[in-house]
Protein backbone atom coordinates (compact mmCIF):
# COMPACT_ATOMS: atom_id res chain seq x y z
CA UNK A 1 0.00 0.00 0.00
CA UNK A 2 2.90 2.39 0.61
CA UNK A 3 4.10 1.96 -2.98
CA UNK A 4 0.81 3.46 -4.13
CA UNK A 5 1.67 6.79 -2.51
CA UNK A 6 5.40 6.75 -3.26
CA UNK A 7 6.76 9.39 -5.64
CA UNK A 8 9.28 7.86 -8.00
CA UNK A 9 12.06 9.94 -9.53
CA UNK A 10 11.80 10.73 -13.23
CA UNK A 11 14.40 11.50 -15.87
CA UNK A 12 12.15 13.86 -17.77
CA UNK A 13 12.91 17.55 -17.72
CA UNK A 14 10.70 19.85 -15.64
CA UNK A 15 9.71 21.94 -18.66
CA UNK A 16 8.21 19.08 -20.70
CA UNK A 17 4.81 19.30 -18.94
CA UNK A 18 4.73 23.02 -19.71
CA UNK A 19 5.42 22.35 -23.38
CA UNK A 20 2.77 19.63 -23.37
CA UNK A 21 0.31 22.12 -21.91
CA UNK A 22 1.13 24.59 -24.68
CA UNK A 23 0.78 21.98 -27.42
CA UNK A 24 -2.59 20.86 -26.05
CA UNK A 25 -3.79 24.36 -25.19
CA UNK A 26 -2.88 26.13 -28.43
CA UNK A 27 -5.51 24.34 -30.57
CA UNK A 28 -8.08 24.94 -27.82
CA UNK A 29 -7.31 28.66 -27.79
CA UNK A 30 -7.37 28.88 -31.58
CA UNK A 31 -10.69 27.05 -31.63
CA UNK A 32 -12.10 29.39 -28.99
CA UNK A 33 -11.02 32.59 -30.72
CA UNK A 34 -12.18 31.44 -34.15
CA UNK A 35 -15.52 30.16 -32.89
CA UNK A 36 -14.66 26.53 -33.68
CA UNK A 37 -14.59 25.02 -30.17
CA UNK A 38 -15.34 21.54 -31.53
CA UNK A 39 -12.38 21.81 -33.88
CA UNK A 40 -10.15 23.02 -31.06
CA UNK A 41 -11.16 20.05 -28.93
CA UNK A 42 -10.36 17.69 -31.80
CA UNK A 43 -7.04 19.38 -32.54
CA UNK A 44 -5.84 19.33 -28.96
CA UNK A 45 -5.82 15.52 -28.96
CA UNK A 46 -2.77 15.62 -31.20
CA UNK A 47 -0.89 17.74 -28.67
CA UNK A 48 -0.52 14.69 -26.46
CA UNK A 49 2.00 13.24 -28.90
CA UNK A 50 4.65 15.65 -27.62
CA UNK A 51 4.98 13.43 -24.56
CA UNK A 52 6.76 10.87 -26.75
CA UNK A 53 9.93 13.00 -27.01
CA UNK A 54 12.49 10.53 -25.72
CA UNK A 55 15.67 11.06 -27.70
CA UNK A 56 18.59 13.40 -27.18
CA UNK A 57 19.30 13.86 -30.89
CA UNK A 58 17.30 16.37 -32.89
CA UNK A 59 16.79 14.21 -35.98
CA UNK A 60 15.68 11.15 -34.00
CA UNK A 61 13.47 13.27 -31.77
CA UNK A 62 11.66 14.86 -34.70
CA UNK A 63 11.30 11.55 -36.55
CA UNK A 64 9.74 9.96 -33.47
CA UNK A 65 7.49 12.98 -32.90
CA UNK A 66 6.27 13.02 -36.51
CA UNK A 67 5.73 9.26 -36.43
CA UNK A 68 3.70 9.56 -33.23
CA UNK A 69 1.70 12.46 -34.68
CA UNK A 70 0.92 10.31 -37.71
CA UNK A 71 -0.05 7.48 -35.35
CA UNK A 72 -2.36 9.81 -33.43
CA UNK A 73 -3.98 10.90 -36.70
CA UNK A 74 -4.31 7.30 -37.83
CA UNK A 75 -5.82 6.32 -34.47
CA UNK A 76 -8.41 9.07 -34.83
CA UNK A 77 -9.20 7.95 -38.38
CA UNK A 78 -9.63 4.32 -37.31
CA UNK A 79 -11.93 5.39 -34.49
CA UNK A 80 -14.04 7.77 -36.51
CA UNK A 81 -14.59 5.24 -39.29
CA UNK A 82 -15.32 2.47 -36.78
CA UNK A 83 -17.99 4.64 -35.17
CA UNK A 84 -20.24 3.93 -38.15
CA UNK A 85 -21.12 0.46 -36.90
CA UNK A 86 -21.38 -0.33 -33.17
CA UNK A 87 -20.85 -4.03 -33.87
CA UNK A 88 -17.58 -3.46 -35.74
CA UNK A 89 -16.23 -0.80 -33.35
CA UNK A 90 -14.99 -3.15 -30.58
CA UNK A 91 -13.27 -5.41 -33.10
CA UNK A 92 -11.64 -2.44 -34.83
CA UNK A 93 -10.48 -1.03 -31.50
CA UNK A 94 -9.03 -4.37 -30.43
CA UNK A 95 -7.14 -4.84 -33.69
CA UNK A 96 -5.95 -1.26 -33.57
CA UNK A 97 -4.70 -1.65 -29.99
CA UNK A 98 -2.82 -4.79 -31.00
CA UNK A 99 -1.25 -3.07 -34.02
CA UNK A 100 -0.27 0.00 -31.96
CA UNK A 101 1.32 -2.16 -29.30
CA UNK A 102 3.38 -4.03 -31.91
CA UNK A 103 4.40 -0.83 -33.70
CA UNK A 104 5.52 0.92 -30.52
CA UNK A 105 7.41 -2.17 -29.39
CA UNK A 106 9.14 -2.26 -32.78
CA UNK A 107 10.04 1.44 -32.48
CA UNK A 108 11.27 0.84 -28.90
CA UNK A 109 8.81 3.36 -27.46
CA UNK A 110 7.87 1.25 -24.47
CA UNK A 111 8.45 3.92 -21.83
CA UNK A 112 5.41 5.78 -20.57
CA UNK A 113 3.03 6.93 -22.00
CA UNK A 114 3.38 3.88 -24.28
CA UNK A 115 0.28 3.00 -26.26
CA UNK A 116 -2.14 4.76 -23.91
CA UNK A 117 -2.87 7.90 -25.93
CA UNK A 118 -3.21 6.08 -29.25
CA UNK A 119 -5.86 3.76 -27.82
CA UNK A 120 -7.54 6.57 -25.88
CA UNK A 121 -7.88 8.74 -28.98
CA UNK A 122 -9.28 5.86 -31.04
CA UNK A 123 -11.77 5.17 -28.24
CA UNK A 124 -12.82 8.81 -28.09
CA UNK A 125 -13.28 8.90 -31.86
CA UNK A 126 -15.43 5.76 -31.74
CA UNK A 127 -17.66 7.49 -29.23
CA UNK A 128 -18.31 10.50 -31.50
CA UNK A 129 -21.52 10.35 -33.54
CA UNK A 130 -20.92 9.17 -37.09
CA UNK A 131 -21.55 11.90 -39.63
CA UNK A 132 -20.07 11.11 -43.03
CA UNK A 133 -20.22 14.69 -44.26
CA UNK A 134 -18.10 16.02 -41.36
CA UNK A 135 -15.43 13.28 -41.20
CA UNK A 136 -12.89 15.14 -43.41
CA UNK A 137 -13.37 18.28 -41.32
CA UNK A 138 -12.80 16.40 -38.04
CA UNK A 139 -9.72 14.64 -39.41
CA UNK A 140 -8.45 18.00 -40.67
CA UNK A 141 -8.68 19.49 -37.19
CA UNK A 142 -6.62 16.64 -35.77
CA UNK A 143 -4.13 17.03 -38.65
CA UNK A 144 -3.76 20.74 -37.86
CA UNK A 145 -3.15 19.79 -34.24
CA UNK A 146 -0.39 17.41 -35.31
CA UNK A 147 1.22 20.14 -37.40
CA UNK A 148 1.20 22.61 -34.51
CA UNK A 149 2.58 19.91 -32.20
CA UNK A 150 5.46 19.22 -34.58
CA UNK A 151 6.26 22.93 -34.79
CA UNK A 152 6.16 23.31 -31.00
CA UNK A 153 8.25 20.15 -30.60
CA UNK A 154 10.83 21.44 -33.08
CA UNK A 155 11.15 24.80 -31.32
CA UNK A 156 11.33 23.05 -27.94
CA UNK A 157 14.00 20.69 -29.25
CA UNK A 158 16.10 23.52 -30.65
CA UNK A 159 15.99 25.27 -27.30
CA UNK A 160 16.71 22.26 -25.09
CA UNK A 161 19.03 19.93 -26.98
CA UNK A 162 22.61 20.81 -26.34
CA UNK A 163 24.79 20.43 -29.35
CA UNK A 164 27.33 17.70 -28.84
CA UNK A 165 30.72 18.23 -30.44
CA UNK A 166 30.75 16.45 -33.76
CA UNK A 167 33.18 13.60 -33.99
CA UNK A 168 34.76 12.96 -37.35
CA UNK A 169 33.48 9.89 -39.13
CA UNK A 170 35.99 7.07 -39.54
CA UNK A 171 37.50 6.68 -42.97
CA UNK A 172 35.91 4.08 -45.17
CA UNK A 173 38.17 1.19 -46.08
CA UNK A 174 38.03 -0.19 -49.58
CA UNK A 175 38.06 -3.95 -49.78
Amino acid sequence: MTSLFKLNPTQRKWHLPLVAGVSVGLPLLLGYFTGEQEGGRSGDLAGLSILYLQSNKLVERMMILMTCCFGILLSYCVGIWASANPLVAPLALGLHAFAVHLALHHLRLTRPPGNFFFIMIASMAIYTPFDLAHIPEKIGYVAMGTISTCIIGFIYSLLTIHQEPSTPLPERKNI
